[in-house]
């Protein structure tokens, strides 16, 4: 899509501002005593299948030009988590829908490696219908697959756990 507007900047006061998360964080791990290999962080990002754009290639001076699948937004989230010591927890892929029919088929392209390797196809079932995004319920999806009870709030990794480990 074409921009509209122009992007948001950094604050004049980023690095003081990031400087203070980082000694928050610290703080709270002192205080708590938060062993700090279970601080895990974890972002998402959404992923466009087909990029849709107002531009195509056509001869010079048509005067009709069709520019096809221009409505049709296709995406995914894809929620990242690392920990300290650089290992990274297998990857969350997040499809809008509300049931499993909403994911790619189990023969898709590339689906063997991806389940191989420990990524986690779930669906967002948000209230808006073509949401992508990790909602609460992928997040409790995600403590589950990591086998955290109810009651806790973080728990080690045991070896047998799938990960990805940092080289």
């Amino acid at each position: 899509r074409r921009g509209t507007r122009a992007a948001a900047h950094l604050p004049l006061d980023a690095s003081e501002l990031c400087k203070h998360s980082f000694f928050r964080i610290v703080h709270l791990i002192n205080m708590y005593d938060i062993p700090g290999h279970l601080c895990i962080n974890m972002d998402q990002t959404g992923i466009g299948l087909m990029m849709t754009r107002n531009t195509t290639y056509e001869a010079k001076g048509s005067r009709q030009v069709d520019i096809h699948a221009t409505d049709e937004k296709c995406a995914y989230t894809l929620c990242v988590a690392s920990m300290p010591d650089g290992d990274l927890l297998p990857f969350q892929v997040v499809w809008s829908g509300s049931t499993a029919r909403s994911l790619p088929d189990n023969t898709a392209i590339g689906m063997e490696n991806a389940l191989n390797f420990g990524f986690h196809f779930t669906f967002a079932g948000s209230k808006k219908k073509t949401s992508h995004f990790s909602t609460f319920k992928t997040m409790k999806d995600s403590k589950f697959r990591h086998s955290l009870s109810h009651q806790e709030k973080c728990t080690e990794l045991s070896a047998t756990k799938s990960c990805f480990q940092a080289p």
